[in-house]
């Protein structure tokens, strides 16, 4: 009985093996060989978006949609005010400068000014929420204030805006306290420089039109 059981464990092991060899010759046989991207155009970005730094000219960080409504892609290049002072999170945590520009590299519209590149992705993004066939952008601003002493722990002098994809043109702004108030809690500053801004549905709405705010250790939901 034990040598049966010796035979059994042995053809049992020796099938399973087959079946795994199998399948590793399978897939080198069958798995596609590997292609490097192919670079379709370059595209720069228009010159009255760049900015010049410390002997370093720039853009900043990208986001894509289709802002006119022609149904080609377009981008958005973004800047942003007060980042840390030194360390991994100097660059930019307020939005402060906005410029579009389509596939041909035509400038369609710019606000702001100035600005560093963002620390992080920062709380930028593209949808279409006026229904129109365009996507809008919906972002953080960085409006000082004289009276207002703030730096990059703070958001006390930012707003959250609504921007027509087309023009550009401010469609709607708010501040709520829920962003206002919110200062830096870590000591490192690692989860703070983290903010996201996130399109989202909490409503079941036919189209999304809700958003998720990533503020270091807090998230925050906005109709």
């Amino acid at each position: 009985m034990k040598t049966d059981r010796m035979l059994l464990v042995f053809f049992v092991g020796l099938f399973l093996s087959n079946l795994v060899f199998a399948s590793d010759d399978e897939l080198s046989t069958h798995a596609p060989k590997r292609e490097d991207a192919i670079l379709h155009r370059k595209l720069a970005i228009p010159k009255p978006f760049l900015t010049t730094q410390n002997g370093h000219t720039f853009g900043g960080d990208i986001r894509i949609g289709d802002l006119n409504g022609d149904g080609r892609c377009d981008y958005l290049v973004y800047r942003c005010n007060q980042g840390a002072p030194k360390g991994a999170h100097q660059g930019g945590m307020k939005p402060c400068f906005l410029g579009a520009f389509d596939l041909d590299g035509q400038p369609l519209w710019q606000v702001g000014e100035g600005g560093n590149q963002p620390s992080r992705p920062m709380s930028v993004a593209v949808k279409d929420w006026t229904g129109d066939g365009a996507d809008d952008v919906i972002c953080f601003w960085h409006k000082p204030q004289s009276d207002l002493k703030t730096d990059w722990q703070s958001l006390a002098d930012v707003v959250i805006q609504l921007r027509d994809g087309k023009t550009g043109q401010v469609l709607r702004e708010a501040a709520p306290e829920a962003i206002t108030k919110r200062r830096r809690k870590d000591p490192v500053g690692a989860n703070w420089v983290h903010q996201r801004l996130l399109i989202a549905n909490f409503r079941g709405t036919t189209e999304p039109r809700d958003i998720a705010i990533k503020l270091g250790d807090t998230y925050v939901a906005l109709d």
